[in-house]
């Protein structure tokens, strides 16, 4: 695999220095120096400041002279990144929202869209990312922002206006995180920092190291950097919830919705990140300059999951009874009967019988990302020409073992108002609990691009015009998630154990009490459960013992799991040409993307029902398709800024923008059970729209300004879901069409499947109101306000990630080497998917963050920050076609708080 992306890379590379020869001259793509080309009267001079508030200077700077609608967020120093994480720091931009995954922001949304809709670009190029979790299944476009720590960033920038010579594939925004350069920094200048992790709820301590070296010529001809971040995370999740709500057909004669199960849990993680970057660049002469970027990101994690609850079924509810709010049951009771948990599991969720569960899960994992860029520069006279050519490669694996224990007995819950509750009998012991599954699966995806880019400036002597840029792109990008690897289907199959044979007091002696250390526990339930008291149905777990439990149980079945397969490739060759303008008030740009894209999907047209039979009974049946196919998008976009005066800027824009759909959706798939199931679609065509925006920008003073955005969004098509019939083969000893390779028949039969289609679109709408100051005594303050409003042309459907309401609030001080800041960033309600058969929200968020730091001297400082200062828990809820609203979840992550101390000389 990598001699073939070096094969790949050196052909690219080729390609590009053979139309860099023919060409007279280039622009830098991706907006990555377009500001040293500004006219001389936009050369403002800047009286040199340092720590936070230089970083709000040079990002608004940057925002105030470019050509397009952009804000940004720069580092105070090397190793000195406002936030924690880079996901945190773009929160505080207007108009982007965060997801939170671990306690930690890992996703961004822009405007509204979801994270798979927007991208991300280091140094002007794509970035490969895999993950460490069973959510691959839904392998995602969207930016893993973990692999990136703050320290080696120098400049974030989010590009919410598109232009032609920045690539393709954002609906929402762009976003552009750019590293440090050699030549522009300091000869032999080292900066390095350790940090303390405290995690309240794990009440664990854990290191960061960072540092970082730069080193050039006396002639500042030949320079280089290097970079290194070590940084453990410790994570504790306490929740209340359910996994999802069933849909009944009739309860008292009425359809209603029903939760799954009700429980509670305890998620712990532990995560070790290693990464290293470097730059080195190489300047023939004053025009002609070489820079070759590389980048390393690693993470080890393991997880341990536990959770006890009320078990309620899927198919049969003789023992349910309940209160129906709407068309929710949020409360019930149940009642244990005569099935019995001996008999063989498979068909345990099918009958009729309820239980408690008790679930222990472990995983074992690990993701890389590499990239290696180089690029060429040539500045001349008249004209400017870039190559660059690269390869950008990313692979993730986890292991996971699960082991499932069920119990007959009383039980009750109640997931009314704002509270989420359920109880167990009392009788209920150790010894009732019977091992019903047992799985040991492993994961692997991967991702990979091999891309290169060549990019033309010319120079134009017109009153008007000032310059010309025309470039062209092509990538080469392949995304695979898989399981155990097979002979003769390497992309799809993997093994799955059961047992019905599982005592959970036989596998674990003295479960919950001796065996297992109770620091954090009480008579072997867990201790400060959510912050706060015990939750005495949930018990103790010892991982230790889980190898032994897998030798101790044979093996029951094993099958074909279609649900984590999928190969897509995506050949993407784009062109543009853009026309560059500046003229007494006016500047400014117009231009046009073309882009091909050839997508290939590998994967099978039928699939046997997930979970049914053991081995690969039916593998005659299943027959390999590859589905091509191709696409071509017109994107046309211009940009517009006047200078109404010297302190107020106003911009006006308007561009045709695309987003290709999530990988997971694009998937030659079928998955269906007796319940239903989903496919994919490898037809899909992209997400598009017409956006426009209009912007004024007062600049009051140089480190201030009050600005006002409106945007408008029309999209063309979003995709949805919607129920498809499709053959499916059932098991069939009358009506046989299909015989296995043992004799056994199976019929052809039609089955509903869930299926992602492109359906109507809709508008999303909105207005930014950003403000910052500089009080000129220390003091400072930032706020912004976003309120967006979406508004699809299908009736009942809604926007996914589109919060209404968002905003950030900064307050901060710094004189006399003291730098204190306190935020708070609030995010409405948004629509989150589905969550089984019913719409699922997440629920209003707020957070405050506080930052402290003392410069001892130029050469040393200490930092303290804490985040989730107020101890705030996340919530989901579900909401039914009546409207009823029922809380589905509550999380517990804590506090976190760092400490440090950083020098550079």
């Amino acid at each position: 695999m990598k001699s073939h992306a070096l094969k790949k890379t050196a052909s690219a590379i080729r390609v590009a220095l053979l139309l860099s020869a023919g060409v007279h001259g280039a622009t830098y793509a991706q907006q990555s120096d377009n500001e040293d080309n500004k006219d001389a009267k936009k050369d403002v001079e800047i009286v040199e400041v340092k720590g936070y508030r230089a970083s709000v200077q040079r990002s608004l700077n940057i925002k105030r002279f470019s050509d397009t609608i952009v804000d940004a967020i720069s580092a105070e120093d090397i190793g000195k990144f406002p936030d924690q994480t880079v996901a945190d720091a773009l929160q505080r931009v207007a108009g982007v929202q965060v997801q939170r995954s671990e306690g930690e922001s890992d996703r961004v949304s822009i405007r509204g869209t979801a994270p798979h809709l927007n991208l991300t670009l280091l140094n002007g190029q794509s970035v490969a990312s895999a993950t460490a979790s069973a959510s691959i299944v839904k392998a995602s476009r969207g930016f893993n922002y973990s692999l990136l720590p703050t320290e080696l960033i120098d400049t974030l920038e989010v590009h919410k206006s598109a232009q032609a010579k920045v690539q393709e594939g954002s609906l929402g925004g762009t976003v552009i995180v750019k590293t440090r350069r050699p030549l522009d920094a300091e000869a032999n200048s080292v900066a390095f920092s350790i940090k303390d992790t405290y995690q309240e709820t794990t009440g664990e301590h854990s290191p960061t190291l960072s540092g970082f070296y730069t080193w050039k010529s006396e002639d500042e001809r030949l320079g280089f950097n290097l970079g290194g971040v070590l940084k453990e995370t410790t994570t504790q999740r306490d929740g209340l919830g359910g996994t999802g709500f069933n849909y009944l057909h009739e309860i008292d004669g009425q359809t209603v919705y029903t939760p799954r199960d009700v429980n509670a849990s305890r998620y712990n993680a532990n995560k070790e990140l290693t990464t290293f970057s470097s730059a080195i660049q190489y300047a023939f002469d004053d025009d002609k300059l070489l820079t070759f970027n590389n980048l390393y990101s690693s993470a080890d994690k393991t997880n341990q999951f536990f959770a006890n609850g009320v078990w309620i079924g899927e198919s049969s509810f003789a023992d349910l009874s309940g209160q129906l709010d709407g068309d929710i049951m949020t409360s019930g009771n149940l009642s244990p009967n005569n099935n019995d948990l001996n008999a063989d599991p498979r068909w345990h969720h099918y009958g009729n019988f309820l239980e408690s569960r008790y679930r222990s899960t472990r995983e074992k994992g690990a993701y890389d990302t590499r990239v290696h860029d180089l690029k060429f520069e040539w500045n001349a006279t008249d004209f400017t020409l870039t190559a660059q050519a690269g390869v950008t490669k990313a692979d993730g694996a986890i292991s996971i073992r699960a082991l499932d224990f069920e119990a007959q007995s009383q039980a009750s819950f109640d997931m009314s108002g704002d509270q989420i509750d359920f109880t167990l009998s009392p009788d209920t012991t150790a010894e009732d609990y019977v091992g019903v599954y047992i799985a040991d699966k492993n994961y692997v995806n991967d991702e990979e691009e091999v891309y290169f880019q060549t990019d033309f400036n010319y120079l134009l002597n017109h009153s008007w015009f000032t310059s010309i840029d025309a470039g062209l792109r092509y990538s080469d990008h392949d995304k695979t998630s898989r399981v155990q690897l097979n002979e003769h289907y390497p992309w799809f199959s993997y093994n799955e154990e059961y047992s019905g044979s599982a005592y959970l007091e036989s596998l674990y002696p003295g479960f919950g009490v001796q065996s297992i250390d109770l620091n954090g526990y009480a008579n072997g339930t867990v201790n400060d459960f959510m912050g706060s008291g015990q939750q005495p149905y949930l018990y103790a777990f010892d991982f230790n013992a889980m190898d032994g439990a897998f030798e101790e149980v044979g093996l029951l079945r094993s099958y074909w799991h279609p649900a984590y397969a999928l190969n897509i490739n995506e050949k993407v060759t784009s062109a543009y040409v853009q026309a560059n303008f500046d003229h007494d008030k006016w500047q400014g740009n117009f231009g046009v993307r073309v882009a091909k894209t050839d997508q290939q999907s590998i994967g099978f047209d039928i699939l046997k029902p997930d979970g049914w039979f053991p081995g690969d009974r039916l593998a005659e049946a299943q027959s390999p398709v590859t589905v091509d196919r191709d696409y071509t998008d017109v994107l046309p976009s211009l940009n517009i800024s006047y200078d109404w005066s010297d302190e107020v800027i106003i911009r006006f824009a308007a561009a045709s923008v695309m987003s290709r759909p999530d990988y997971d959706l694009l998937a030659q798939r079928k998955i269906y059970s007796r319940t239903g199931g989903i496919q994919g679609n490898p037809h899909l065509n992209p997400t598009e729209a017409d956006q426009y925006d209009l912007s004024a920008e007062y600049y009051f003073s140089d480190a201030s300004i009050l600005s006002v955005a409106y945007f408008h969004k029309n999209i063309k098509s979003y995709v949805t879901e919607e129920m498809v019939e499709t053959n499916v083969l059932l098991p069939d000893d009358e009506n046989v069409n299909v015989l296995d390779e043992e004799g056994v028949g199976y019929s052809i039969s039609q089955m509903e499947l869930r299926t992602p289609v492109n359906g109507s679109g809709g508008t999303n709408k909105g207005v930014e109101i950003n403000f910052q100051h500089d009080f000129g005594n220390g003091f400072g303050a930032l706020a912004n306000y976003t309120y967006q409003k979406a508004d699809m042309d299908e009736e009942g459907a809604v926007l996914p990630n589109n919060s209404e309401d968002t905003y950030n609030l900064s307050g901060y001080y710094e004189a006399g080497g003291i730098l204190a800041r306190l935020s708070y960033t609030f995010r409405s309600e948004y629509y989150a998917g589905l969550a089984r058969h019913i719409d699922r929200y997440t629920d209003d968020y707020g957070q405050w963050d506080a930052n402290f730091g003392y410069d001892i001297n130029d050469n040393v400082s200490v930092t303290l920050q804490v985040l989730n200062l107020t101890d705030e828990n996340q919530k989901t809820f579900v909401e039914s076609e009546q409207g009823t609203r029922a809380l589905l979840s509550e999380y517990n992550y804590g506090r976190r708080a760092y400490a440090g101390v950083s020098v550079k000389f």
